[in-house]
């Protein structure tokens, strides 16, 4: 009976973290992209696009731009936004708040992007902007050597953000799921059966 006891509170724990390690699959984190648009009448050679993930509680990651076939990884300069001047939309130099920007959900007036792709550098800017006052993700790269492909263009204009739909979890996790429900409702049954 002692035996049987130890079995029952040893399955009961792993089917515990079994449980506990499937809920972490299924992280908050949500991919998204961005679509990037120029001022109507606006003649654009080509506009970048980009994609991030954000987790409200770890910030961003893979915020990937790309521009004319470059890669630019901006992940850093979206988790530590610049707020250039007080625009009493709760400025802060967090992730958070860079998320807001990117997501145009400050509450606040306008926003816009502005991007330079000249041969030696690369600017993307996203700006959130309150009278004279500007809170913004700026991000800034110089080359040594162009890079190639290599052309000259200012653009300005406003984006969209959309996230991805959320995708099925894989079939690892699903079995993992299933392989712990079984599990404590054999362990109930086993001492359903004991009593």
């Amino acid at each position: 009976m002692r035996f049987q006891t130890q079995f029952l509170s040893r399955c009961a724990l792993a089917a515990l973290v079994l449980f506990a390690s499937c809920g972490s699959l299924f992280a908050s984190s949500v991919n998204y992209d961005i679509n990037f648009s120029a001022p109507p009448g606006f003649s654009v050679g080509v506009l970048p696009s980009a994609t991030f993930t954000y987790d409200p509680n770890a910030g961003f990651s893979n915020f990937i731009v790309d521009w004319a076939n470059n890669d630019f990884d901006i992940t850093s300069f979206a988790n530590a936004p610049s707020p250039l001047a007080t625009t009493g939309c709760n400025s802060s130099s967090t992730p958070q708040y860079g998320f807001l920007i990117i997501t145009q959900s400050t509450g606040c007036e306008q926003y816009s992007w502005g991007g330079m792709y000249y041969a030696l550098e690369f600017d993307i800017f996203f700006t959130l902007t309150v009278g004279n006052t500007q809170d913004e993700i700026l991000a800034e790269f110089y080359y040594p050597a162009a890079p190639s492909p290599s052309f000259n263009e200012t653009i300005d204009g406003s984006w969209t953000v959309t996230a991805e739909s959320a995708s099925a979890p894989e079939p690892g996790t699903i079995w993992l799921i299933l392989f712990g429900t079984a599990t404590v409702a054999a362990a109930v049954a086993f001492r359903r059966r004991q009593v």
